[in-house]
């Protein structure tokens, strides 16, 4: 199956769902702008096959967030069914993993994902901080995220732009050079 480079993963135990849904909510305004599409598992509708589910919203993911508490870490289900694939993703196939901590865990000594860069110091954990700053910590996530897929969007472009202004085909890094020398010459060309 083929990435989806808007596709969003959410990888969390179900004992950390109000932290699903403080995350849902930032992520929202990109969603409905049609820059990201936010999966979980509260996605799947009665009498689908969830497991075939998951495996195609993991399969379809450039990006995972992963929601690390205890629960996390202890649940075999997200280490054998959704880790290995999202590992792999990120190995092979450039896909970014955002780890997020909600409770203080054992992330730092937990190697196959704290080899990734947290959200979050992983010594200050949501679960311990003020709303005020659990509400900031949500919001560098969905900023990070929101740059993550224009640089992603911004690396796909066709080589051959056809985009055109005046009479000229430009591509992204020619136009700002053009830019630049339209500004310093303050001639238009």
């Amino acid at each position: 199956m083929q990435i989806d480079r808007t596709h969003i993963f959410v990888s969390y135990s179900h004992k950390d769902i109000k932290w699903l849904k403080r995350l849902q909510i930032h992520l929202s305004p990109l969603a409905r702008e049609g820059k990201l599409d936010l999966w979980d598992d509260t996605l799947i509708r009665s009498g689908s096959n969830w497991r075939s589910e998951i495996e195609n919203a993991v399969n379809k993911a450039s990006v995972a967030i992963l929601l690390i508490s205890a629960d996390f870490l202890a649940s075999d289900f997200i280490n054998e069914n959704e880790l290995p694939p999202l590992l792999e993703k990120a190995k092979n196939d450039g896909a970014i993993i955002l780890p997020l901590i909600v409770s203080p865990c054992r992330f730092a000594e937990t190697t196959n994902v704290s080899k990734f860069q947290a959200v979050n110091n992983p010594a200050q954990p949501l679960s311990s901080q003020t709303k005020t700053i659990q509400e900031k910590t949500f919001l560098k996530l969905s900023k990070d995220v929101e740059e993550i897929l224009k640089n992603s969007k911004e690396k796909n472009l066709p080589k051959d732009s056809n985009k055109q202004e005046g009479f000229f085909h430009v591509m992204p890094v020619a136009e700002e050079l053009l830019q630049k020398y339209r500004t310093k010459l303050k001639v238009e060309i």
